[in-house]
């Protein structure tokens, strides 16, 4: 069975109280395989060359999206999608924020680019969503 993982800005999550951290993830994903994703993984590196100015900034749909396989420690294979949403929720002029979901599996059964176009994978979250109590599940 799959699991899933959300990291991005928040302002509550799994483990984080507010920054870049892990959203929201499956229950069944083990802790060892969360903290991999979360230290190795998730962050994205937005290309200089791409200036981005504001929330409404045009070149947001330019930056490239990300789409990584890894084998974990634990032997599970990792699918992560990355993609550049450019506002902060809390500071719509500060830019630079992004998601970055993984799917872990004991084995996918197909290539990892097979996952290229995936419509599963989130790609945009709302300011009221930053703001819950418990992590929803993903």
């Amino acid at each position: 069975m799959s699991e899933q993982l959300v990291y991005t800005l928040c302002r509550s999550g799994v483990g984080v109280v507010a920054g870049y951290g892990v959203y929201s993830a499956s229950a069944g994903m083990a802790t060892s395989d969360r903290t991999e994703i979360e230290s190795r993984y998730s962050t994205y590196i937005a290309p200089e060359s791409i200036p981005v100015s504001g929330g409404d900034d045009p070149n947001i749909a330019k930056m490239p999206r990300s789409l990584g396989f890894s084998k974990l420690a634990s032997g599970h294979e990792c699918i992560t999608h990355q993609l550049y949403t450019g506002a902060d929720y809390d500071n719509p002029s500060r830019m630079g924020n992004y998601i970055s979901h993984s799917i872990v599996d004991p084995c996918f059964g197909f290539y990892p680019i097979e996952a290229q176009g995936f419509d599963g994978f989130c790609l945009d979250m709302r300011y009221d969503e930053m703001d819950c109590d418990v992590a929803p599940p993903v």
